[in-house]
């Protein structure tokens, strides 16, 4: 199932941490899917950049849509810090460096 999934973008919650919103379309069918993410501890030690939260819930949409866990419905999800550590196994892989080099415009 092809799907497209947009970043919308994302707001602070009462309790100090994120609510990121994104559209799916799939199969004719647009819906929000939104990923909640607790404020940050300054224990936590994976240290996400700001920067970072976006890529990191738009990899757990996409993945979750691939492997058909969830549906092209109004979804709510919650970012785990098992999910940061796969995103940045993903982005330090030798293939992943390659893919990077390969974009150097030099």
């Amino acid at each position: 199932m092809k799907q497209n999934i947009r970043y919308i973008g994302f707001r602070s919650t009462a309790d100090g941490g994120r609510r990121f919103e994104f559209s799916v379309s799939a199969s004719g069918q647009e819906s929000a899917v939104f990923v909640d993410i607790a404020a940050p501890d300054s224990e936590n030690p994976q240290r996400i950049l700001v920067q970072e939260y976006a890529s990191i819930c738009y990899a757990k949409v996409k993945k979750l849509f691939e492997d058909g866990a969830i549906s092209p419905t109004a979804v709510d999800l919650v970012l785990t810090s098992s999910d940061v550590t796969e995103y940045r196994e993903l982005q330090t892989t030798p293939e992943r460096r390659k893919v990077r080099a390969d974009r150097v415009p030099y």
